[in-house]
């Protein structure tokens, strides 16, 4: 009579056993699968803060991995929610599977010696708030996917070797910090730039920027304090409303004479 009691107990054991595995995993499995890749495609082991990817019961949430913020526990299975790896000797091209971490509000990948493009699949993120990947060796334009980052209000992309126009940023109208500064783009700043109400703090100095700037920048942000567009080829009429930024540098362009004078944004000549 017993049985067919015993497969019955081990059955449920085993149940119990497994379902206590899964428990130890808070992270949803895809995700921390996404991060081994990464960790994998940018020289994890000799990054200077690693994770320890070779214990299977480390989970990037409960165990807190370096860098890696998850959201709130009380939803089961959690999600990464921050990814920020500054300063952490990550090489390599960045790869596309970082896409894959669509619940992600922060990545941080500054100072380090990334290269290649920046792939396409950033765009999935379409909850991403900030992006910082200042100070690596980025090179190519901006993928046109960065249209779908309709909440990004901090995008850093400094001291790269990125390319092309700006075009594609026109569309990112929630940004208060945009730092491009020290790239190699080209063409005219996008007139939409003015309609970014809650622009604060524009970088774009020292790249191949040509032509005007746009007719209401400054007009429309009350809280722009920062400007930094020196050392382009800008040209066309500097509006005397931005002379009232904090902290403004326009000098090293063509901007047309009459100019409002040297305690206006650094500019000294004109033409």
């Amino acid at each position: 009579e017993y049985g067919g009691v015993w497969p019955c107990m081990i059955t449920i054991l085993l149940i119990a056993i497994f379902l206590r595995t899964l428990c130890l995993c808070a992270l949803v499995p895809d995700e921390r699968q996404v991060l081994l890749d990464f960790y994998n495609s940018t020289g994890g082991p000799s990054w200077a803060n690693s994770w320890p990817i070779y214990n299977t019961t480390s989970d990037p949430c409960t165990n807190s991995w370096f860098g890696v913020l998850c959201t709130n526990s009380n939803i089961q299975p959690q999600r990464v929610n921050s990814l920020a790896l500054a300063s952490n000797n990550l090489i390599g091209t960045l790869p596309s599977i970082v896409g894959n971490l669509t619940s992600l509000n922060f990545l941080t990948l500054s100072l380090n010696q990334l290269n290649g493009p920046i792939p396409p699949e950033i765009g999935n993120m379409s909850f991403l708030l900030e992006l910082e990947l200042d100070s690596n060796s980025f090179n190519g334009t901006l993928p046109s996917t960065f249209a779908n980052l309709k909440t990004l209000q901090h995008l850093n992309l400094q001291n790269n070797y990125l390319s092309g126009n700006l075009q594609t940023i026109a569309s990112l109208r929630e940004l208060s910090y945009l730092a491009l500064s020290k790239n190699e783009f080209s063409g005219t700043i996008p007139q939409e730039l003015s309609s970014f109400l809650m622009l604060q703090e524009l970088m774009l100095d020292s790249n191949l920027l040509i032509g005007s700037l746009p007719s209401r920048l400054g007009v429309v942000q009350k809280t722009l304090n920062t400007l930094y567009i020196q050392d382009n080829s800008l040209n066309g009429t500097f509006p005397v409303t931005l002379c009232g930024v904090t902290n403004c540098d326009a000098s090293n362009n063509h901007f047309t004479c009459p100019i409002p004078g040297p305690s206006c944004c650094n500019i000294v000549q004109c033409g």
